[in-house]
């Protein structure tokens, strides 16, 4: 046998790994042991044929070399080690390019090629085409409901209003049933609503923001006109592709972009906000019909048809209410915990239901956002107002005054005095539940005006152009005077913090309320307690 102890017993002297790989003419392995292989020729002896047999395989595996006392295992490890050697002795001779010595010339052209790639790349990257339209247009296509199935669908820019100038240059010029240019409502963008109620439109955005949708020029069958809704009609403008399914003019589903969706439909989608919307469609449907029946015919109170149709009223009131209910917690909950700042002001910026939560959101929007100029120019004023409490039946009125159309003061001590009940009631154009009251307060007021019986309106509209188309369409018979939530009125009724449509029945004789909210037959039944 060849083994380790023989050859120690014949004296052969051991040296290093790498002397004996540069012996077989192997690549260096890298390594710093000293594993140790016998050396030099040992005498001369007798072989039998098997041993030769394995000695020629071991020239073969050394290329031709022949190295005595190598065993197969030791081949192996010298090969792989030469294998890994050489990897290494790449990579020590190419260093990488953060380890270059900028010093030196070759290294330095690297460098500089590399930043060069780097730059060209990003450039390119920005001026594709495809590029630049993912992240400036929004493409927002939908249906709208009948009988907003025609006309022209707009998007309203949210903080600009409507277009004085363009407004006031319709109006001196305008003939009769002349429409105003859509350009007058400060559209951002329109389209025509085809045949099928569909409507596609594309706009260039430079960063998400609040807008508003409408229908605007829509007639009904008898050729009237619609005034332009934005109540619960307001979304985020951003970049990508939006559906819209506008189901009524006060409601609509929409869908596709970040912040629409962490903003609507975080709460919109909810099992418990579908089943609320389906049951209050379900409630309006059987009062229209029950409406539609009676027509504009005054039954008395007593009438089994009445009856049924108050009963069918009350369960449309209590289901709306649910769903508003929903609509402010969810927009709520978005205002102060979402954990991004924009999401955040967007629902503050969005909702059309006003609360004490407005507040509280703008207080930890500005500890997140100090700097925010949005936020800075709400707080201040939000922070001023002079809020007290609602009041309640038994409390006394806030005397105010206020302007009509025609520019005619109004006192509302001065209206007390010359009626025995004044129903103060606050409302604006974009209000669908504030409009929907209208017909029937027009009955009320029909019925029981010469009983002493006065209603004063006041319009919270911040455009006098959209006041003035509401109250012409409405025509409201009563006073009505304006306007807006800067005005003196809305801070002492501390509008911003409550929602509309609101409204005290006062006695005049004694300057207390004596009754808040009343809707259709309640407010019948509390004139026919006091009045008849």
């Amino acid at each position: 046998m060849d083994d380790e102890g023989s050859r120690r017993a014949r004296g052969g002297r051991r040296i290093p790994w790498r002397q004996a790989e540069r012996r077989m003419d192997l690549p260096l392995s890298g390594r710093d042991d000293r594993e140790s292989i016998p050396a030099g020729r040992h005498p001369a002896r007798k072989m039998d044929h098997h041993a030769a047999g394995r000695r020629r395989k071991r020239r073969l595996l050394l290329g031709g070399k022949q190295i005595r006392g190598l065993d197969r295992a030791q081949i192996g490890r010298n090969r792989y080690r030469g294998i890994l050697g050489e990897r290494r002795a790449r990579r020590d001779r190419i260093p990488p390019l953060a380890c270059m010595n900028p010093d030196e010339p070759m290294n330095q052209r690297r460098n500089e090629m590399r930043t060069f790639m780097i730059t060209l790349f990003l450039a390119l990257l920005a001026a594709s085409p495809a590029h630049a339209d993912e992240t400036s247009v929004m493409v927002l296509e939908g249906t709208t409901a009948a009988p907003y199935d025609n006309g022209q669908f707009a998007v309203l820019d949210s903080r600009r209003g409507w277009d004085t100038a363009r407004w006031e240059e319709w109006q001196s010029t305008a003939k009769p049933d002349e429409q105003p240019p859509i350009e007058a409502y400060g559209a951002i963008a329109w389209a025509p609503i085809g045949p099928d109620g569909a409507f596609r439109l594309e706009i260039a955005v430079d960063q998400p923001r609040v807008a508003t949708f409408a229908v605007i020029g829509a007639k009904t069958a008898d050729g009237n006109t619609f005034t332009p809704n934005k109540q619960g009609n307001n979304f985020i403008m951003e970049p990508g592709e939006l559906k819209l399914r506008m189901i009524r003019h006060d409601y609509s589903e929409i869908t596709g972009g970040h912040y629409n969706d962490a903003v609507f439909n975080s709460w919109r989608l909810s099992k418990e906000y579908i089943k609320a919307q389906a049951d209050a469609e379900q409630a309006r449907a059987d009062h229209d019909q029950a409406q539609a029946k009676i027509g504009d015919e005054v039954l008395p109170g007593d009438d089994p048809r009445e009856q049924a149709r108050r009963r069918l009223w009350d369960r449309m009131v209590e289901s709306n209410m649910l769903t508003i209910r929903l609509q402010e917690e969810g927009m709520s909950k978005v205002a102060l915990t979402h954990p991004d700042p924009l999401a955040r002001r967007f629902a503050i910026e969005a909702s059309w239901i006003v609360g004490p939560w407005m507040n509280d959101a703008l207080h930890s929007l500005a500890k997140l956002t100090p700097d925010d100029p949005w936020v800075v120019n709400r707080l201040a004023p939000a922070t001023n107002v002079i809020t007290i409490n609602a009041l309640k039946e038994g409390d006394s009125i806030v005397d105010f005054t206020g302007e009509t159309l025609d520019g005619v003061e109004v006192r509302l001590a001065d209206v007390q005095s010359i009626n025995r009940l004044v129903l103060v009631e606050f409302w604006a154009s974009w209000c669908g539940p504030c409009r929907v009251e209208i017909p029937h307060m027009k009955q009320a007021y029909a019925r029981f005006r010469d009983k002493g019986f006065e209603i004063v309106s006041f319009t919270l509209d911040d455009e006098r152009e959209d006041w003035e188309e509401a109250s012409a369409e409405e025509n409201m018979p009563w006073i009505d005077i304006g306007m807006g939530y800067e005005t003196e009125v809305a801070q002492a009724y501390s509008l911003k913090n409550r929602g509309i449509p609101l409204n005290y029945l006062v006695d005049s004789g004694t300057g207390k309320i004596v009754a808040a909210n009343l809707r259709q037959h309640k407010l019948d039944e509390k004139l026919e307690e006091l009045l008849d």
